[in-house]
């Protein structure tokens, strides 16, 4: 498996866990820092999390975040992950609103940036939306890892094996 030999940052947020998985996946990997993006309100455990983020969605509101992350300048790749949600009644796939607030919060000061998400399904316009986001950033376009919960541990392997070969031949 490639190793980067840069410094590492994996920055993510996870609703069920998937995404943490993948996320440590790679830190195990790469020897990366991580960093999880918990909004304040907790509800991603609620039941009306689909009402909530589509109010999100709407109104454009920016769930506040907890803690700060660290600082971007002692990183030279900074991985950011996240589940894709279906943002019905507009058949968007697109990132989670605690994500979008981190990343209107935060800017990646030309840094190389690696998004990957989780997903079962239909990926949508993912990166295209995350470049737009992801400010000042230099993206190196990354994986969708699907169907996270039921795959087996050499798969999820195998995957963030890909993931980090597509990174080290961007020539980070």
């Amino acid at each position: 498996m490639p190793k980067l030999s840069k410094k590492t940052l994996v920055v993510y947020y996870s609703k069920s866990g998937n995404t943490r998985r993948v996320a440590l996946k790679i830190r195990e990997k790469t020897g990366a820092d991580c960093y999880e993006v918990e909004p304040i309100d907790d509800y991603q455990r609620s039941w009306k999390l689909y009402w909530i983020a589509v109010k999100h969605f709407i109104t454009r509101k920016r769930p506040k975040l907890r803690g700060s992350p660290p600082n971007f300048e002692a990183y030279d790749v900074i991985f950011v992950g996240c589940p894709i949600w279906a943002a019905f009644p507009f058949r968007a796939w697109t990132i989670p609103p605690p994500l979008l607030s981190f990343l209107y919060q935060n800017r990646f000061q030309n840094k190389k940036v690696v998004p990957f998400a989780t997903y079962d399904g239909y990926a949508g316009r993912f990166f295209e939306i995350f470049e737009k986001k992801a400010k000042d950033a230099r993206i190196i376009n990354g994986l969708i890892f699907k169907n996270v919960p039921r795959v087996s541990e050499k798969i999820l392997e195998e995957q963030t094996a890909a993931l980090l070969k597509k990174v080290a031949e961007a020539n980070v």
